[in-house]
């Protein structure tokens, strides 16, 4: 039998973010609770469920009557 390595997995948030998006986060949080857009009229927001998976910030996302997304963060209150 092989041995066993045991270790805890490592933050679901392991890359650190662009320096664009600190700036962007850095931002949300002087304004804490606001909502501010961050991409609007996207094709898809997959990319953005990577991109604004930071820990206190809290994302979500609209349809617009053509198809497209707006998406749209903010640092919790609580954070």
């Amino acid at each position: 039998m092989s041995e066993i390595e045991w270790e805890d997995p490592p933050s679901s948030y392991a890359r650190q973010p662009s320096g664009a998006i600190r700036a962007f986060i850095e931002t949300l949080k002087e304004h804490p609770g606001k909502w501010a857009v961050y991409k609007r009229d996207a094709k898809s927001s997959n990319s953005t469920h990577y991109t604004l998976r930071h820990p206190g910030t809290e994302w979500t996302e609209r349809r617009n009557g053509d198809g497209t997304i707006s998406v749209y963060a903010r640092w919790k209150d609580d954070a």
